[in-house]
């Protein structure tokens, strides 16, 4: 699935019903799709490995990802980046996320929070909260 919708400015698509079961790679899939903010909350990504770049510069992109299962994940460079709208509580990743391989991942997002969270941190998120 990666780079699937990137550059498509206008693309605003109904994805929610769609089986992501088996995807492995997700990167670069909404970057630039300054319109998308499709409701991704049902998708299953417990198969994915890559998320980099994933919303990047997805302007209108606020869906809300916390119940999604990231315990494969160990690629989520740059995944919200400039991703301007986006500002949700992704406390529910804080015991799968794949801290030692993530940069970036919410630098000039609507995120409250703007650093790389650490597992290291006295709370390592609240992510987006």
């Amino acid at each position: 699935m990666s780079y699937l919708f990137s550059g498509k400015a206008s693309f605003n698509e109904e994805l929610s019903s769609w089986d992501t079961a088996s995807a492995t790679n997700m990167e670069w899939m909404f970057f630039r799709a300054s319109s998308f903010s499709g409701d991704l909350s049902s998708w299953t990504v417990s198969s994915v490995t890559n998320m980099n770049s994933m919303f990047r510069e997805a302007t209108k992109f606020n869906s809300d990802l916390s119940g999604w299962d990231i315990s494969s994940v160990i690629r989520m460079n740059d995944m919200f980046q400039t991703a301007s709208s986006y500002n949700q509580d992704l406390c529910e990743w804080s015991d799968k996320f794949p801290y030692s391989q993530v940069i970036n991942i919410f630098s000039d997002s609507g995120c409250t929070f703007q650093d790389i969270p650490q597992s290291n941190m006295l709370m390592p998120g609240p992510f987006c909260a």
